[in-house]
């Protein structure tokens, strides 16, 4: 276990690493064009930007997936619960004599 938290913590200091690097080495500005005017933001925060942002519309994406995952769940528990129900009933059923 301590193996595996070694090894996680190295791969989290190595991106950290990388990610500084590739931020000081592209800090150049970049003009963005939107609807009501212009910005420069450095490449390397434009670049952050948009990665959160494909985060954030990940995980409301993901989060609307396992909403709905989570009411089938309660809906097919209550199916089964019904289903018990019919089960237990259809057994104490007398049954019918058809040998005549």
């Amino acid at each position: 276990m301590v193996v595996l938290k070694t090894i996680t913590y190295v791969f989290l200091m190595a991106t950290l690493v990388v990610a500084i690097v590739f931020a000081v080495t592209n800090y150049d500005a970049v003009t963005i064009d939107y609807f009501f005017g212009e910005r420069q933001i450095p490449l390397s925060i434009l670049i952050f930007l948009i990665f959160l942002l494909g985060l954030l519309f990940g995980l409301a994406l993901d989060s609307l997936i396992l909403l709905r995952q989570r009411s089938q769940i309660q809906r097919l528990k209550k199916k089964i619960v019904a289903v018990d129900e019919e089960l237990n009933n259809l057994r104490k059923m007398p049954l019918k004599d058809l040998s005549n």
